[in-house]
């Protein structure tokens, strides 16, 4: 009796090895390491977004409130401001006192963070702009978003433009 083998290939079987496995984790690894990062940084610059938004919003309230204000002064008040100010996970918003005729400053404080976005009106060169204020002299809070600084305040802590 004969018999006849057709067709029969000896050979590896199909699959991956543990090193090619190990090379594929180690680049999404890599990728990772570099991504992640970046992506928290867009993440943080779209809720300052927002807030800078929202301040806006609220300076040109605020504007509009004193221009019909028969002393000019601004409002400490945000009831007296014809804006229904957003409530925010991520953000609680401030409304100074009037420091003069003229001028005012908004803030807005970062739950869980270590920094601030303020926007001052009437205060010389501050006047119109945006700035972060980091807490505790900690300015690299404020290094996401690519400002300058611009000077220490009173307070002590440092002015940064962003």
């Amino acid at each position: 009796r004969e018999v006849v083998m057709e067709n029969v290939t000896v050979g590896r079987l199909s699959g991956f090895t543990l090193i090619e496995l190990l090379v594929v984790v180690l680049i999404v690894g890599i990728l990772a390491a570099i991504a992640v990062p970046q992506y928290q940084k867009a993440v943080e610059k779209a809720r300052v977004a927002e807030a800078k938004s929202v301040l806006k919003a609220i300076a040109q309230a605020q504007d509009t409130y004193m221009l019909s204000s028969p002393d000019g002064m601004a409002t400490g008040d945000f009831a007296e401001l014809d804006i229904t100010v957003p409530t925010s996970p991520i953000w609680d918003y401030y409304l100074e006192e009037a420091l003069g005729s003229n001028s005012y400053a908004l803030a807005a404080g970062r739950h869980g963070q270590d920094y601030g976005i303020y926007y001052f009106r009437g205060y010389g060169p501050e006047d119109g702009n945006f700035y972060c204020s980091p807490c505790d002299d900690e300015e690299k809070a404020c290094e996401i978003f690519g400002g300058t600084l611009f000077h220490q305040e009173s307070s002590g802590w440092p002015l940064v433009k962003i």
